[in-house]
């Protein structure tokens, strides 16, 4: 899939390297500095996308469980997918612990539930989304998702990338049937891991293999079904020291090979996440666009720490996705279940074609034109060649100024003749890098065109020499001027072809143009539904959450109503309780005076519910709580209270209740003690509260009853 992170690691609080156990598996995506030795790594996002594959996280207290889905899906048919866990601790024994806690957990897809010791899974969806929801061994959630999908055209043919990187993630499309465990692929017989499928893409991660170019064959249900070549990418990351000082520096280095399959550059991007505890050459962000390499591509930085802390650096290498084959636009699926843009792409395909077709013959002109330059081309580097040859030849066959002299050990001699003697040195040192003389000749004629003497013979020779300057210099033209013509043709014979190549390359920005717009209204269209959905789905959840926080609401006022019920009725029994227990004291006392009402049966049970009640209640006719004939007659009496003698709620009739309850026990003392002062007077209050309320109670019950 083309990513790689290289995390560092900054401690000065440490001074030895733990969590050892988990390097040499880390390494292949992760290498970790440590400064004063601490190891730690980057956690990845709950949900990632990258060329086909959709990775879910699900983080618990043991570790981290990966889901491995495929991002495209046809409505109606299978979609399978697998699991990764990565169970976290210090040690062995911890691991293995962990990785125990982690095998009982499961994963549910609508009403199916899936054990993770399984590794594999398998669902059918009839819409863009997929409810997963990862639970514990209790059946708890842990984690839940809701993962969009692209509904796509099924493809007639397979399309392969072009390059994976050793032990990375890529896919193949074509034709499949959504199961992966009848599926195999194979790298020149190295098998594959197959992490997803579903009826369009194959998902998979490459094994750890050099670099070079390979076989590659699909199989489903052990039958081939397509077969390729896929160059394998190696991608290696190195660094310097590993134990640094503040102020010091290390470097981290990029070596990548088998990156001569590409048409176009790729970037390789490199950012440092932590710019305030190391400074990166060349900043903090940077992306190199790497073109074909026959080789190996070699990319090095310095990195230096800055300050105390932590810090990381990460990397990233795209490699180009595999294409699709056909063009399919993701959509959401009407009602009637289908894909509500394939009308509208089948007007694209027609133009799609024409631009293929108008591509290839664009393709096939333009080559010729590159052709047919680097033939004009050569030609021109020889006819510039020799006419340069030609116009030195010229210059050294001009006559210089007949008055010019040069003087020479005490001879004046004319400076034609000196130019004549250095073209003749020239010549001779032509000679021998031509190889027609060897050192020992050359330095012979170097030292016969040397002195006096040898200015004296050029200049009894010059006129000769002059006529051969001449003859050489014309000859030179003559060969330059011939040189011409063949160019000319050449030149145009390319400029033909590049206004041709132009003309095609027209026709194919013009179709490009065409099915752009094409494309731009389906996919406006398109958005247009997927909005559309969107929103109703956003409606629907929002009714969801608004009925599920109405019934939550709902819920919370019954609960807080049958407590204040309870607490009512928890204080009225409690109340009546008292009263009661007061009525007890009151009988016990004799505070009431009639000696007849004391006497009347079932009247002090009756007594406590009359005071709670309404008066209403106990009316003839009306009232509910029918009135005992015996408590009737002697409702009469009740009124006269206030008139006892030993009233409490008199100075005199208080005074006396005080003293007799001071020489009693009180009931509701552990130690069964007598009352107190303060205790005697409370008690006697509440008595006198009590019978005042049960005189205006018989009061008004007389009144009402006509008594």
């Amino acid at each position: 899939m083309g990513k790689d992170y290289l995390v560092l690691k900054v401690v000065f609080n440490c001074n030895n390297l733990s969590n050892m156990y988990f390097l040499n598996s880390l390494l292949k995506a992760i290498l970790c500095f440590i400064l004063f030795f601490n190891f730690s790594f980057l956690v990845a996002q709950s949900e990632k996308r990258n060329n086909g594959l959709i990775t879910l996280q699900a983080k618990t207290q043991y570790g981290s469980i990966y889901t491995y889905l495929p991002e495209n899906y046809v409505q109606g048919k299978p979609i399978s997918g697998s699991f990764f866990i990565e169970p976290i601790g210090s040690s062995t024994r911890e691991i293995q612990k962990n990785t125990k806690k982690m095998l009982e957990y499961g994963l549910q897809i609508g009403e199916s539930k899936i054990n993770i010791k399984d590794k594999l899974f398998s669902t059918i969806l009839t819409s863009d989304q997929i409810d997963l929801a990862i639970l514990d061994g209790n059946g708890k959630l842990i984690q839940s998702f809701k993962t969009i999908l692209s509904n796509r055209i099924q493809p007639k043919k397979f399309s392969f990338p072009k390059g994976v990187k050793s032990e990375d993630r890529s896919q193949v499309i074509g034709n499949f049937d959504g199961n992966l465990k009848n599926t195999s692929l194979l790298l020149n017989g190295h098998r594959c891991n197959v992490l997803a499928e579903s009826p369009i893409q194959v998902l998979f991660k490459a094994p750890k293999l050099s670099t070079g170019n390979y076989n590659f064959k699909v199989n489903e249900n052990n039958i081939e079904v397509a077969s390729g070549k896929i160059q394998v990418v190696n991608y290696e990351l190195t660094a310097g020291r590993l134990n640094l000082k503040r102020g010091q520096s290390t470097h981290i280095q990029a070596t990548i090979t088998g990156l001569n399959f590409l048409e176009k550059p790729i970037p390789l991007t490199v950012t440092n996440l932590s710019p305030a505890v190391v400074s990166l050459q060349g900043g903090n962000l940077q992306t190199i666009m790497i073109p074909r390499q026959e080789g190996a591509f070699i990319k090095r930085w310095s990195v230096r720490s800055l300050k105390t802390g932590s810090f990381s650096i990460s990397t990233e290498l795209k490699l180009p996705d595999t294409k699709f084959p056909v063009v399919g636009v993701s959509a959401a699926v009407a009602v009637d279940g289908k894909d509500p843009c394939a009308v509208l792409k089948k007007s694209c395909d027609k133009l799609l074609a024409d631009l293929n077709a108008k591509k290839a013959i664009a393709k096939t002109a333009k080559d010729k034109a590159d052709i047919d330059k680097r033939a004009a081309d050569k030609l021109k580097k020889i006819a510039d060649d020799l006419e340069r040859d030609a116009k030195k030849a010229e210059r050294e066959a001009l006559p210089p100024d007949e008055g010019a002299t040069i003087k020479y050990e005490g001879y004046t001699y004319k400076l034609i003749d000196h130019k004549l003697l250095n073209v003749l040195r020239k010549d001779a040192y032509a000679d021998y890098r031509a190889g027609n003389s060897n050192i020992n000749q050359y330095q012979d004629r170097i030292k016969k065109l040397s002195g006096p003497d040898a200015l004296k013979e050029v200049e009894k020779n010059r006129k000769k020499l002059e006529a051969r300057l001449k003859e050489k210099a014309k000859k030179a033209r003559q060969v330059a001027d011939n040189a011409k013509e063949p160019y000319n043709a050449a030149k145009t014979k390319a400029d033909a072809s590049k206004e041709i190549a132009d003309n095609k390359q027209a026709d194919v920005d013009a179709a490009q143009k065409a099915y752009d717009e094409c494309m731009k209204k389906v996919k406006e269209e398109c958005d247009k539904i997927l909005a559309q959905k969107a929103k109703e789905e956003a409606n629907r959840i929002k009714k969801e959450e608004e009925a599920r926080v109405a019934a939550a609401e709902a819920e919370r006022l019954r609960i807080a109503e049958e407590k204040r019920k309870q607490g009512v009725a928890k204080r009225k029994a409690k109340a009546m309780a008292y009263q009661k227990y007061l009525l007890d004291n009151i009988k016990e006392l004799g505070l009431i005076g009639s000696s007849g009402i004391k006497e009347v049966p079932g009247l002090w049970d009756w007594l406590p519910n009359f005071l709670e009640s309404p008066v209403g209640n106990f009316v003839e006719g009306v009232g509910k709580s029918p009135i005992p004939t015996d408590v009737l007659k002697a409702l009469g009496g009740l009124y006269k209270i206030a008139g006892a003698l030993l009233d409490p709620c008199t100075a005199l009739g208080a005074r006396k209740t005080i003293e007799r309850l001071e020489e009693m026990t009180n009931p509701r003392t552990r130690t069964k003690r007598k009352y107190t002062d303060k205790e005697a007077m409370k008690k006697t209050e509440d008595m006198c509260k009590l019978l005042r309320k049960l005189k205006a109670k018989s009061l008004q019950l007389k009144k009402a009853t006509g008594g």
